[in-house]
């Protein structure tokens, strides 16, 4: 979750991949769901500061399908992370 610590950043970071195989390392992709949980946080969060209706009704109601969908995204970069970090340990066998 040390992305959480770069959003800035990670918002205006532009792709240096130039070719397909640079484009499915698993660095890429780590960076790209890095990235896009990022600007979701980084939207959320925004539009819950900027609102001065209550909390409640902010979690529940107005901003309910955002909030969902942020934790969607997050939820998806930390299993990607896990899956890489288990397919890296894996002693695989011809």
């Amino acid at each position: 979750m040390s992305y959480l610590n770069d959003i800035p950043m990670l918002i205006k970071s532009k792709c240096t991949a130039t070719t397909v195989a640079e484009f499915l390392t698993f660095g890429n992709l780590t960076r790209t769901l890095a990235t896009r949980a990022a600007y979701y946080v980084h939207k959320t969060n925004k539009a819950l500061k900027s609102s001065t209706a209550s909390i409640k009704l902010q979690q529940n109601d107005l901003f309910a399908v955002q909030i969902q969908r942020m934790v969607k995204v997050h939820i998806q970069y930390l299993m990607f992370l896990m899956s890489v970090e288990m397919v890296e340990k894996h002693q695989f066998k011809d």
